[in-house]
């Protein structure tokens, strides 16, 4: 409960000279007499009164910034440091190997071929049988008992040969035998031959005579050559002899056989109007798959392109049919056969599409080879022949290309496309090492055979590093990944090269697994050189972005023309394991950098975190100093706006590894204080 006190008033009993009004101002007018006599005496005038001043202080803050690793990286301008999680910092670069196509040695073959060419040639044909021709003795001279010296004369047709109206005979020969019954001998023989197909001029062949006795009972015989005589199919013997003749003291029948025969076929080298029987021509070629040393097999294998390629030319008056088969080259699993009619006298060039074929070989040893079969068959006709006369045919497989094979392969390299790539470390990092680096190498392998990476790095500073890594084999189903680390490039990269080229080959077949190939098989890789931001640090520094505070500037100049002092206080909390000092550039230009500012306040040292296992902050290192500044470093005050960047130096680890961590960080604050002289104007 609030209480009012109330002043006291005087009694009625008390007088005016006794109250305190009357005695304080008794005392005001005394003390007022004092001042005027002594202000006459001193002969002194009364001055104005005057405004009091004092000195004050003005806080101008420049920067109070928390700067995390994630952040300090950033400034770096690197695309190559990054941040996995919250957990690690890993500087990575990261390169592809330009896809690589296998050599198209193993998805082709030389072209092959092969070729037929028969002559016509001799034709064998077989004349007629003939029988003997029986005369009887009676038919020559009367029957008496004794036979007079005679001559006799006798003709004898050969059946007609109905398989040719003429023909040049290459071999052949007639046999005359004549059989003697005639109960006397004959002493002389003489038979002519004769071609009697023209009856008006009958051609003689041969005159053949037997100087030797016939004796009764006995037979004997004459041979006609016909090499190189051209006949008809009507022959005739005439056939002239002599016996002395005797008394036949013989009984029974009494006669002479005369018998013409041939002994053996006759071959034609040419002919008119020959009944010539069919004939066939065969050849089987065997043509080598590959090339000659090539040890590879292949089992299947689809073409995409092929050609099989005829060239066929017919000389002679036949229709010939030639058939071409290739067994190991099929479609629908059967395999290649064609056959081309060529007629009389003409040629004619074909071409096979094999591109819808497989090779399917049944030799799987090397060399491998497969058969070519060329037959040629003529139709039975008449026609004139000649043995000049020809048929030829030529089979060549051309431009063999393989979508897919399948089959055995000897190592085959394919070269790599070397590159080179820079490593762009951040700036100041060009120095530095990189002690715990891995090198990873994913390798997508299409090819459906294991193969072998062999790949060699040399660095810009005359370093090197072998990679040799075998790769899972692709499947039919799609490429396999193969992951290759090498946690030993630490030596490499110490220290990092401006620069690495990558040189090599990979090689696919071991000459004894089973493996398939495609036309459109690749190998790609990709590089990755990946880093944890454990470094041997040499000297960096790190540019901030520009900041900038805001100033009220009216009356600012009654602040600096009246300064007394000038300071900057600052503060550094280095949460990083490295030691460092800071620089702040102040300038009225948002342009202010390292090079251009108004006012530099540095370099401002901060020893490293402590640390612990492998180099990593274990906590922060605090410090805190005032720099004293001019009265001329006051001016850059004079603006609406401050701008400021801070450098930042990171020194040598001096060889030894920190490890920098996401949650590493560095607090500044600074600001500038001015203690100045007020009068209270404003």
């Amino acid at each position: 409960m609030n209480r009012n006190r109330r002043k006291p008033t005087p009694t009625s009993s008390e007088s005016f000279l006794e109250t305190n009004l009357f005695r304080f101002g008794t005392r005001a007018i005394i003390g007022l007499a004092i001042i005027v006599l002594f202000l006459s005496l001193s002969q002194c005038t009364v001055k104005s009164p005057e405004a009091p001043q004092w000195t004050t202080s003005l806080a101008v803050p420049v920067i109070n910034r928390t700067y995390p690793m994630t952040e300090l990286i950033d400034k770096m301008e690197t695309d190559e440091i990054e941040i996995i999680g919250d957990t690690a910092i890993q500087i990575k670069f990261e390169e592809s190997i330009d896809t690589v196509f296998l050599e198209q040695t193993d998805l082709s073959v030389p072209d092959i071929g092969t070729s037929i060419s028969q002559l016509v040639g001799t034709i064998e044909i077989t004349p007629p049988a003939s029988g003997p021709v029986t005369i009887d003795l009676i038919d020559i001279v009367p029957i008496i008992a004794a036979v007079p010296d005679t001559f006799i004369s006798l003709l004898t047709d050969l059946p007609p040969i109905t398989s040719f109206t003429t023909a040049t005979i290459a071999f052949g020969r007639v046999w005359v035998v004549i059989s003697n019954n005639l109960a006397v001998d004959i002493d002389t023989i003489t038979i002519y031959l004769y071609d009697v197909g023209d009856p008006l001029n009958h051609v003689l062949i041969d005159t053949r005579s037997l100087a030797s006795t016939i004796p009764d009972g006995s037979a004997d015989s004459l041979e006609f050559s016909l090499i190189g005589k051209t006949i008809s199919g009507s022959l005739r013997a005439t056939t002239i002899l002599h016996t002395p003749g005797g008394v036949s003291l013989r009984a029974g029948a009494k006669s002479l056989t005369i018998e013409m025969k041939f002994n053996a076929p006759l071959i034609i080298s040419s002919a008119t109007g020959a009944a010539v029987p069919s004939m066939t021509f065969a050849d089987t070629t065997l043509v080598q798959l590959g090339s000659v040393g090539d040890p590879d097999l292949i089992h299947s294998a689809s073409l995409t392109t092929g050609s099989l390629d005829l060239t066929l030319a017919n000389t002679s008056f036949f229709y010939v049919t030639i058939n071409i088969t290739i067994p190991d080259l099929k479609q629908g699993g059967s395999p290649l056969t064609i056959s081309p009619v060529v007629g009389p006298n003409t040629s004619s060039v074909l071409s096979i599409d094999l591109s819808s074929y497989t090779i399917e070989p049944s030799d799987l040893t090397a060399p491998q080879h497969m058969e070519l079969i060329v037959e040629a068959v003529t139709d039975s006709n008449r026609v004139d022949i000649n043995q000049a006369q020809s048929f030829s045919a030529t089979a060549s497989i051309n431009s063999l290309a393989f979508a897919s094979v399948t089959g055995v392969f000897s190592p085959n390299s394919t070269t790599i496309t070397p590159i080179s790539y820079g490593l762009e470390l951040p700036d100041g990092f060009n120095s530095v090492e990189m002690p715990n680096a891995v090198i990873i190498l994913t390798v997508t392998n299409d090819v459906a055979m294991s193969g072998f990476l062999n790949l060699q790095l040399n660095g810009s500073g005359g370093q090197q590093l072998d990679i040799d890594e075998n790769i899972l084999a692709g499947t039919v189903g799609g490429p396999t990944t193969t992951i290759i680390t090498i946690d030993t490039a630490g030596s490499f990269f110490n220290p990092v090269p401006d620069s690495v080229t990558l040189t090599g080959w990979a090689t696919f077949g071991d000459g004894v697994t089973v493996g398939s190939l495609t036309a459109s098989d690749f190998v790609h890789a990709k590089i990755e050189i990946i880093s944890p931001l454990d470094l041997i640090v040499t000297q960096t520094t790190i540019d901030l972005d520009v900041e900038s505070t805001d100033i009220d500037t009216e009356d600012i100049d009654l602040i600096t023309d009246n300064v007394e002092e000038i300071r900057f206080i600052y503060e550094i909390d280095n949460g990083l394991p490295i030691g460092l000092s800071t620089s702040i550039f102040i300038s009225n230009l948002s342009t202010v950098s390292s090079s251009i500012f108004d006012l530099e306040i540095g370099s401002i040292t901060s020893l490293p975190a402590p640390t612990g296992p492998g180099g990593r902050s274990t906590g922060s290192t605090l410090y805190s100093d005032t720099v004293l500044l001019s009265n001329a470093d006051i001016q850059v005050l004079n603006s609406d706006s401050l701008y400021f960047q801070t450098q930042i130096t990171l020194n040598s680890t001096s060889g030894q590894t920190v490890s920098l961590l996401p949650d590493d960080a560095l607090t500044i604050t600074g600001r500038i204080e001015v203690d100045y002289i007020f009068d209270g104007d404003f």
